[in-house]
């Protein structure tokens, strides 16, 4: 057997392996996520501080993102850490950049077990596989498990610009929170629009997802405090949208995906969610009046217990659905 093959033989080996311990960090991580949320917060209101005493000395510097990155040699030292840091417009290029560092190896101790395992099951190919090829694995299986982190973050932020701490911090009208790896691929995990929209702004970003280049232009638009009435948006991926504060009657998200999408304080008349795919969605606060939730994926959304009578929704749906407070 080549190296090569024994590459590929001992990776198909170890799949069963992986896919063990992943399920067992996303365990971890829901085990943790109260621990796991104090500790993003406690970070977050830090760098604010510090951004907020560097912006008394130069008021015209704004934040417009704050990045969450996993650092590679972190990963290798097994020191699991993750660097908070802010930037203005410019990004990476912004030489006044703040950060601070966080430790989130209490979510990634598995990895070292699963490290020693990779090590035992190479052993039967005489040195085909090294200590670099595991390492490799190890690498690739923490970026995978921070995206997952990611995930859990999302849902933790939704809400983070209510915050008086975050609202202190200048930023422009368009600003975001991102979560990745350090100076490399990162993701959407938070986005915020402060201007204010009409109908006929959304109805000129619905336009654009006609285009096949354009299809996912709606996800994570924000329309908070914003009137959109009397529109068709059907069979459209609107993930993680920010409805919050604002006015919804007359429209139709027919089956369309509305996974994490944000309708705190919304108010909504006749209104059809039909199958729609709203797991993870936000309706806390929500003005409800003539809404169809029929036949629509309601898994993790979260409501007001007050609300539920007057939602008619499924028995599946009941058990599917988070009561604020209560989970």
């Amino acid at each position: 057997m080549t190296r090569e093959e024994a590459l590929i033989d001992f990776e198909e080996a170890v799949k069963e392996l992986l896919q063990k311990y992943e399920e067992g960090f996303h365990e971890d991580v829901r085990k943790n996520q109260s621990l796991f949320k104090d500790t993003v917060i406690d970070h977050l209101k830090s760098i604010c501080e510090k951004v907020c005493h560097f912006q008394k000395a130069h008021e015209a510097y704004k934040v417009k993102y704050f990045q969450f990155s996993i650092l590679r040699t972190s990963i290798v030292n097994k020191t699991y850490t993750i660097y908070l840091n802010t930037y203005n417009q410019s990004w990476y290029l912004d030489d006044d950049t703040q950060y601070i560092e966080i430790d989130l190896s209490f979510l990634f101790k598995s990895l070292e077990e699963l490290q020693r395992k990779l090590y035992e099951k190479s052993k039967p190919y005489i040195g085909k596989i090294n200590k670099s090829d595991i390492e490799k694995i190890i690498l690739r299986q923490a970026i995978e498990y921070n995206q997952y982190i990611a995930h859990i973050a999302r849902l933790m932020l939704q809400n983070i610009d209510e915050e008086d701490w975050f609202e202190k911090v200048q930023k422009p009208d368009v600003y975001c929170i991102r979560w990745g790896a350090y100076q490399d691929q990162s993701e959407l995990i938070f986005q915020m629009d402060t201007n204010k929209k009409t109908t006929n702004d959304f109805l000129e970003v619905l336009k654009l997802t006609n285009d096949e280049a354009n299809k996912d232009a709606l996800v994570y638009t924000v329309f908070k405090d914003s009137e959109i009435l009397d529109t068709l948006c059907i069979e459209k991926n609107m993930m993680f949208a920010n409805f919050k504060g604002s006015t919804i009657n007359d429209c139709s998200f027919k089956q369309s995906m509305l996974l994490g999408a944000n309708f705190k304080n919304t108010i909504l008349k006749n209104v059809n969610f039909y199958k729609s795919n709203l797991r993870g969605a936000t309706f806390v606060g929500a003005t409800f009046k003539d809404i169809s939730f029929e036949n629509a994926q309601l898994e993790g959304a979260m409501f007001l217990r007050e609300d539920v009578p007057f939602l008619h929704l499924s028995p599946s749906q009941l058990q599917d659905i988070y009561i604020e407070g209560e989970w």
